[in-house]
């Protein structure tokens, strides 16, 4: 659908990211298919509950992980860029035009 319809209050954050700190959305070939990394993301987020919530919602797999800097990202299997768009802007995680789509 064109809305995520559950609305969540897990996030501890006033306002939505906006450009000033981008998402980065990254789509690359996998040893077998797709996979998906959000970097960016405020490190205030419940990152599981949030990774959680869009496995449940689009029926993929998904985990949080750690970059070499000590940062949080998480990685999706699939192309979950479309369905990324619409979970992190309907949910007020993040405004459209922080999400810099990387890839495809």
């Amino acid at each position: 659908g064109d809305v995520y319809k559950r609305q969540l209050y897990f996030i501890e954050m006033p306002e939505p990211q906006t450009e000033e700190n981008p998402i980065e959305v990254r789509v690359q070939r996998a040893r077998r298919g797709w996979v998906t990394i959000v970097g960016g993301l405020n490190p205030d987020i419940n990152f599981k509950r949030v990774t959680g919530e869009f496995k449940s919602a689009y029926g993929c797999n998904g985990s949080v992980q750690i970059d070499k800097d000590g940062q949080k990202f998480v990685l999706f299997q699939g192309n979950m860029c479309e369905n990324l768009k619409v979970f992190l802007t309907s949910q007020r995680i993040a405004k459209l035009e922080a999400l810099k789509i990387v890839g495809v």
